[in-house]
């Protein structure tokens, strides 16, 4: 996630991207891996989302990340997180 992260702000750096007035990533964690621990994962990224996020225009103000039943949003001040609910069974 981390590097995901790191790269999409760095294309969005680039001269000529077409930016919004809010700039949102969306992440799907599908690696090939045991589940993660959301919790700690979070608080990982919390130094790198407030390192980089809403700061300048060529940052993010939201990063979503899906993973598994749950999305989970980071922005610079919040962090929140929602129930993905399935709506086609």
């Amino acid at each position: 996630m981390r590097d995901s992260i790191l790269t999409k702000i760095g294309k969005l750096a680039i001269p000529g991207y077409e930016k919004f007035r809010e700039n949102w990533l969306v992440i799907y964690d599908n690696l090939p891996r045991p589940s993660i621990n959301l919790t700690k994962a979070v608080k990982y990224l919390r130094k790198l989302i407030n390192e980089h996020l809403g700061r300048s225009e060529t940052s993010f103000d939201w990063v979503f990340i899906n993973s598994g039943s749950v999305i989970i949003g980071l922005s610079r001040r919040k962090t929140i997180k929602m129930k993905l609910i399935n709506l086609w069974p």
